[in-house]
């Protein structure tokens, strides 16, 4: 989790990790953004906006890119989706009617953002400038405050991570990984046994290689179930109170893309700031 302060404002933007990062699992992004998020709560900070980044030179979301989008929708709620601004990102990178192709079908596919669109969410191009940068965060930050459905679902409803929306794909996609690595470590070891009565040595050796790649994954995989079911019996934060914020504004940004004018620019899932005092996000552009 990183987090940049615009200067000359007290607007703050938080860059989770997304949902396809390989030093963590999903398990743990996903209780990394529920802590930030209750916490922000407790400290009475207002969330305004949430952005979700994609390179337009990407003609198609990717399997991660899918997961990711998945879990955002689920995070943040559909029916916040007004406070969301789906911004994309290396326009500089390709011809201009190559990439206004593949907006179209990101803005169209029911698979990707047309039903984000459909609840309010807005497409927005990121132009690799600060200018560009303010201009998507600006709105964001003068909106009203909303409270993503993964902290009503924590705090309010008083759910376990695991029994929340967002736990419960990451519950999926676990179940799904385990049975998937079952199959595939069953037959590779039917394999072996066989290779091994043929006396095919050197076939027998690759075969146990890649069993035990998988199984080391399967185990992984089992690992990260008994961590979220440990978290299904853990007692959530309970209830911090009434929504009654600061005069401020909170906003979700994406730090690897606005503070490096695009250098860094991955499809990322969910994205927070925070704003605790009030001050107006104009006054950056003029330091």
């Amino acid at each position: 989790m990183q987090y940049y302060q615009i200067p000359g404002t007290n607007v703050h933007l938080l860059d989770t990790p997304g949902f396809d990062d390989p030093n963590l699992s999903d398990t743990d992004i996903l209780t990394m953004i529920s802590t930030c998020l209750e916490d922000y709560f407790n400290e009475k900070a207002e969330i305004r906006g949430a952005l979700y980044i994609h390179p337009i030179t990407e003609a198609r979301m990717k399997r991660s890119g899918m997961t990711n989008l998945r879990m955002f929708k689920d995070i943040i709620g559909m029916d916040k989706m007004a406070n969301v601004r789906l911004v994309t990102t290396k326009w500089s990178l390709q011809p201009r009617d190559k990439l206004e192709a593949h907006e179209k079908d990101l803005a169209t596919e029911q698979k990707f953002w047309k039903p984000l669109l459909t609840h309010g969410a807005s497409i927005v191009r990121f132009a690799d400038s600060w200018e560009s940068a303010m201009e998507i965060l600006r709105p964001l930050v003068r909106g009203q405050p909303f409270i993503p459905l993964l902290l009503k679902e924590r705090v309010f409803d008083e759910l376990s991570i695991p029994q929340t929306q967002a736990g419960q794909v990451v519950n999926d996609n676990i179940a799904e990984a385990i049975k998937a690595g079952e199959k595939q470590v069953k037959e590779l070891d039917d394999e072996w046994r066989q290779a091994m009565l043929d006396k095919q040595d050197d076939w027998a050796a690759e075969l146990l290689k890649e069993k035990q790649e998988h199984q080391a994954e399967l185990e992984k995989a089992m690992d990260e179930r008994r961590r979220l079911q440990e978290l299904n019996s853990q007692r959530s934060r309970g209830r911090f109170g009434r929504w009654a914020a600061r005069v401020g504004a909170v906003v979700v940004g994406g730090i690897a893309t606005i503070a490096t004018f695009g250098a860094a620019a991955p499809a990322a899932a969910a994205l927070y700031g925070v704003v605790e005092t009030g001050a107006q996000i104009h006054k950056a552009t003029s330091n």
